[in-house]
């Protein structure tokens, strides 16, 4: 583990702790999931890792666009900050939701398939892993349309990865 996993790992985990602790998870949790998807922003990721770019103007640039956040959220931002730690925070929303996530028994599973599935098809996927013990019933889904997989689909929950699309077997002839 990397030294700024751990950094990233201990910071959501006091962050996690603290809003459950003061009643407001909901809204943290939904803060961290807003600032994971924003930070996939090159321009914003690229700012957060700037070492050109000063603490003073980064904290602004935090405050402008995600100063809506719940004050807890916002406040940790700041603390992050001014500690000069503001590059680790994508990987600490990340750790976040992670550990939530296994906190609340959510499984992640993502779906990627050449054309949209039906309702059907999905839920017959979830059955299938939810009978192999490889998700729970609390299940985030993310469904992905790739064309370039050519048909079937690949699997993906948590680390493990379940390719059954046509490209994946026409490569192993």
């Amino acid at each position: 583990m990397s030294a700024s996993t751990r950094i990233a790992t201990r910071y959501a985990k006091s962050l996690l702790d603290l809003a459950r602790e003061r009643g407001s998870l909901d809204a943290v949790t939904d803060n961290m999931r807003h600032f994971q998807i924003s930070v996939k922003n090159a321009d914003l990721h690229s700012l957060l890792k700037s070492p050109i770019v000063s603490t003073d103007k980064k904290q602004k640039v935090l405050d402008a666009l995600f100063g809506d956040y719940e004050e807890m959220t916002s406040a940790f931002f700041r603390i992050v900050t001014d500690k000069r730690r503001e590059e680790v925070l994508p990987d600490i929303a990340n750790a976040y939701i992670e550990q939530y996530n296994l906190e609340q028994g959510i499984s992640k599973l993502k779906v990627t398939s050449a054309t949209p599935l039906e309702t059907s098809a999905i839920d017959a996927i979830k059955a299938k892993l939810l009978a192999g013990g490889l998700i729970t019933d609390n299940v985030e889904l993310e469904l992905v349309i790739d064309p370039d997989i050519l048909g079937g689909f690949v699997i993906e929950v948590g680390d493990k990865l379940y390719d059954s699309s046509v490209a994946n077997q026409l490569s192993k002839l």
